[in-house]
């Protein structure tokens, strides 16, 4: 009777593990690229709502076929010749399961691929923890100096349903930092 009850109750504990593991998957939100409802993004995968202002253009039909790394969301601030003076772009990559790789590792990893395109003197980065709609970031602050030009990267990034995903403004003229704060300000999280 023992040789039996044993694979029995083994056979029962993996089984309601398994019962208990969907009804926990149930309960996750399903990855959605997210949309545009009068100059609002909203993404419930995510958890994330930027409101842009109105001058802004934006898109969301950019999207990779893969939920490995994607693209949800890119908008821009043109100038009357068309010029983008400021880019915003949502991007998502999956965490790796077999992998203990934290954020700021992650970041740091990102960073390294600059080195390689840029000489130190043309390449500084910092990265300090912020908080946006009381939800921790880090922000990767990136300086990029080509052919006398300078472009600034500020990346606010976080880790949310297995991934890690960011928003990334990019520009070239220091004032326009001043147009990334009231869109920082109205960004909701749940």
């Amino acid at each position: 009777m023992k040789k039996i009850f044993f694979p029995f109750v083994c056979l029962s504990i993996i089984l309601s593990a398994c019962i208990g593991g969907n009804s926990f998957s149930k309960n996750k939100p399903k990855f959605e690229y997210g949309k545009v409802v009068n100059q609002t993004y909203k993404n419930n995968f995510l958890g994330l709502e930027v409101s842009l202002p109105e001058t802004w253009t934006v898109d969301t039909s950019k999207k990779f076929k893969t939920h490995f790394s994607p693209h949800f969301l890119e908008a821009d601030l043109f100038d009357e010749n068309q010029n983008a003076l400021i880019s915003l772009n949502i991007l998502g990559e999956k965490k790796n399961p077999f992998s203990d790789k934290t954020l700021i590792e992650h970041l740091k990893e990102s960073n390294e691929n600059f080195n390689l395109l840029y000489e130190k003197n043309e390449h500084r980065e910092t990265l300090e923890k912020v908080e946006i709609s009381k939800t921790n970031f880090i922000r990767n602050r990136i300086e990029l100096v080509s052919s006398g030009q300078t472009v600034y990267m500020d990346e606010y990034a976080t880790d949310k349903n297995g991934y890690f995903y960011s928003m990334t403004f990019s520009y070239t003229d220091t004032l326009d930092r001043n147009a990334i704060n009231p869109i920082l300000e109205k960004i909701k999280i749940k």
